[in-house]
């Protein structure tokens, strides 16, 4: 059998993937790597009521002001569509229910910006922006002496508590608003990370009889 004759060998390409995207330089986190549970990077998990509002974004205050505006201009034009023309009542008459349809509509607003802040916080949803405010925010504690999260004068065990009664509770703002007010040191992430000397909380000294 001539060369010619033999039966040319198929070649076998393996398939080409698509490389992943590259993961962005998250500051203080050399290394990390996104996975399925834990897309982006964990800032916090149990973050403060006054740092979620002050992580809030132009984008949540703009939904929480659609949200606010738009419940008595459903009102409105309910009210506007069912009254025959020429026949539409004050506005005085609907202050009441437009007065109460705002207040609804702020609630439910700012019921939403603080669940995407708080979506950040925990690393569901894209954070770099927040990322680097609290590694800014942190290190310059760190830098001044002063602990991550506050003063507290509760023990470990309450403070454990703490954080076990209010961590992820956003996911149940419709059912019963339930914030975290209290500094305590179980957030999910290690302290050490923002400098050495950093420090969760700090505790009155115990003092012995």
């Amino acid at each position: 059998m001539t060369d010619e004759n033999k039966p040319e060998a198929s070649p076998t390409s393996p398939a080409i993937r698509p490389s992943p995207p590259p993961v962005p330089g998250y500051p203080g986190r050399p290394g990390w790597t996104p996975t399925q549970s834990q897309p982006f990077p964990l800032i916090d998990a149990d973050p403060h009521f006054s740092r979620v509002v002050r992580f809030l974004r132009p984008s949540d205050l703009m939904w929480a002001g659609v949200f606010t505006a738009s419940a008595p201009v459903i009102i409105w034009h309910s009210e506007w569509v069912d009254t025959p023309a020429g026949r539409m009542k004050p506005l005085r008459a609907l202050r009441g229910p437009l007065v109460l349809a705002t207040i609804c509509g702020a609630t439910a607003g700012f019921f939403y910006a603080y669940m995407a802040s708080s979506k950040r916080f925990w690393g569901w949803t894209e954070n770099m922006r927040e990322v680097q405010k609290d590694w800014t925010e942190m290190t310059q504690r760190v830098k001044e002496g002063k602990s991550l999260y506050g003063y507290t004068d509760m023990s470990d065990f309450m403070q454990g508590v703490s954080a076990r009664n209010s961590r992820y509770s956003q996911l149940k703002l419709a059912v019963l608003p339930w914030f975290n007010f209290s500094n305590h040191k179980y957030h999910g992430v290690d302290p050490a990370m923002y400098g050495e000397g950093a420090r969760a909380v700090d505790q009155p000294k115990e003092t012995t009889l």
